[in-house]
């Protein structure tokens, strides 16, 4: 305990208590009367700290103005942004791949069912404008990090208005952008990472030059 100003017959009494949900509390820990306090607590994501200050009889109140905790047993969880490796940061369950290697979904109940009866999940994100066209090299650790991560699912954002317009920093040659999205495509389905493509976002629903070479790429059908 630091910075604790003790009268010659005052007392500090520090006691714990901790949670993993921040509502559910394990009981306080039994109180410590020590300069250098240690204290057993339950593991737990959440830590409470009560002090008890006690002026004994003939005696000044102590005054506490500071308190440091030191964690004992602590273990670092370092999650690196750069990292694809197998590792305790793994998600469980990472995507089976390649996707589609079950075959169609369908609807049942409102919920989706792999061929085998299985439910089939699904935990995605967007993928915004330059973002869906990496260069190679990027794409291999963006698939990869992705799945580690545990993703199954990947939507194409707001493709059909850059690449109708050229802007968002994508490659100004069309052949360029395809072979990005392309290689993309691939390494994503290699490790199981399905694709919902939206070709008509920003209210732009006509066809256009973009669409038509995309759908006939990817055999999407036009509606």
């Amino acid at each position: 305990m630091d910075d604790a100003v003790l009268a010659n017959t005052g007392q500090v009494a520090v006691a714990m208590r901790s949670s993993m949900d921040g509502k559910q509390w394990s009981d306080w820990s039994r109180p410590t009367y020590m300069e250098d306090i240690r204290v057993a607590c339950p593991q737990g994501k959440y830590l409470q700290l009560r002090a008890d200050l006690m002026q004994l009889q003939g005696g000044k109140m102590p005054r506490l103005t500071s308190l440091d905790v030191t964690l004992h047993r602590a273990i670092p969880f370092d999650m690196p942004w750069n990292d694809v490796s197998a590792s305790v940061a793994t998600a469980p369950g990472l995507p089976d791949g390649p996707a589609g290697k079950h075959g169609w979904i369908s609807v049942r109940d409102g919920h989706f069912f792999w061929p085998d009866g299985r439910r089939a999940k699904f935990w995605g994100s967007q993928w915004l404008f330059a973002a869906q066209h990496p260069t190679h090299e990027e794409a291999d650790f963006l698939a990869a990090r992705y799945a580690k991560l545990g993703f199954n699912l990947w939507k194409w954002g707001g493709l059909q208005y850059t690449w109708l317009t050229g802007t968002h920093g994508l490659p100004e040659d069309k052949a360029e952008r395809l072979d990005r999205l392309d290689y993309l495509f691939a390494q994503l389905k290699k490790r199981g990472v399905y694709c919902y493509a939206q070709l008509d976002e920003y209210g732009m629903a006509r066809i256009c030059e973009a669409s038509k070479e995309l759908a006939e790429k990817y055999k999407i059908p036009a509606y």
